[in-house]
């Protein structure tokens, strides 16, 4: 998780000093998205970028962010992880075009856009939200991941556009204003999340999954679209026996992508179908052995599934971590977990989740886990 911020202005008239002042105010207040490196860039005299950089793969500073191609045409600021990076750098042979100076995601992905463009996105797998400057077209575009996991908030105010990883680093920004949307509350009280591309915010919207946005300088054009759109069309002609090896092939190849990193990674285990079977699929690939895993124990028996979880540690050989989530420990974590959500969530299981993150963060720095198996 890093934060990404971004100033983008539209003023014949402008004012960069505001604008840097601006950029350092929204990329302090996400400081704790990417607490390993803050760096913020003026791209020029109307462009502005800002990243909090949590160090996961390549954990040098030649990897910090905002990053560059070696022209300075290029400049991009990145949340996230492209889990297929390695793939695609070969797939494009991105070594006989570039010079690389690093070993992580980023710097692949910015060179697969120089190279392919914008069809380069729908090739992605993983989490992200990036922002990307063009010195010479005078055009950034940003764009989030396919199921919308990496947030992105933007706002348009004062002939600019901020955006940001986080609600609260576009408020710290001077001279805007934010009134409360009434359009949100039915919906939240009756689905418990707020949908869509609302926020709580009249003036704050989120860039929905599978959504980019292209912005041109020179025009002051902006156009959002999808690049990407999914295909249900079944295959009558596989057999069961084949689907059944197809899952398994891909739900492999997830995980093994996905555990890829150069910091510490620990598991998560709630005892369910998902975090059971994604620690089986790391034992098959024979990485489980001696990876931290955590737990949330529930004092309530008809809830507590620690038997499964010791179970599936002891099979799979983890370092095992089981964390009480008392009423206490959830009313003394409330309002820091508070401080944490942009948006309001029904979710009961966040506060759990926060105190499991706060004990897991003195092991690892990454947590993997396991979401949607039980509801399949």
């Amino acid at each position: 998780m890093c934060g990404i911020a971004g100033i983008i202005q539209f003023d014949k008239t402008p004012n960069a000093e505001h604008d840097l002042d601006n950029i350092r105010r929204m990329t302090d207040r996400q400081n704790h998205r990417g607490p390993d490196a803050l760096k913020v860039e003026k791209l020029s005299d109307s462009v502005f970028f800002g990243n909090n950089r949590l160090k996961i793969m390549d954990l040098s500073n030649a990897a910090n962010m905002p990053f560059f191609d070696p022209s300075k045409r290029y400049c991009i600021t990145f949340n996230g992880e492209i889990t297929n990076f390695l793939d695609l750098k070969t797939k494009y042979k991105l070594n006989d075009h570039f010079n690389f100076k690093t070993k992580g995601d980023t710097e692949v992905l910015l060179y697969l856009y120089i190279l392919k463009g914008e069809s380069i996105f729908k090739e992605l797998n993983g989490m992200f939200a990036f922002a990307i400057y063009d010195s010479v077209e005078s055009k950034v575009i940003l764009v989030r991941d396919f199921f919308g996991i990496c947030p992105l908030f933007y706002s348009f105010q004062n002939n600019r556009l901020f955006f940001a990883s986080e609600i609260k680093s576009i408020k710290s920004a001077k001279g805007l204003q934010f009134n409360f949307n009434p359009k949100i509350l039915k919906e939240y009280f009756t689905l418990a999340y707020i949908s869509g591309s609302n926020t709580p915010y009249l003036e704050i919207s989120e860039l929905e999954s599978c959504e980019m946005m292209s912005i041109s300088l020179l025009d002051g054009k902006i156009i959002k679209k999808n690049y990407y759109s999914y295909n249900y069309t079944q295959d009558s002609t596989i057999s069961f026996t084949e689907a059944k090896n197809e899952v398994k092939r891909l739900l492999t190849s997830s995980v093994e992508r996905n555990f890829r990193a150069d910091a510490p990674v620990g598991v998560t285990l709630s005892g369910g179908v998902d975090t059971s079977s994604m620690l089986c699929l790391l034992n098959e690939l024979g990485l489980s052995r001696n990876v931290h895993s955590y737990s949330i124990k529930i004092a309530d028996l008809s809830f507590d599934e620690t038997s499964y979880q010791r179970e599936v540690s002891q099979k799979t050989g983890t370092i095992h971590h089981e964390i009480e989530a008392s009423a206490k420990e959830i009313k003394n974590n409330f309002f820091e977990h508070l401080n944490f959500l942009d948006e309001p969530c029904g979710d009961g299981a966040t506060i759990p989740l926060y105190i499991l993150a706060k004990e897991a963060k003195q092991n690892v720095k990454v947590l993997f886990s396991g979401d949607g198996g039980d509801e399949l």
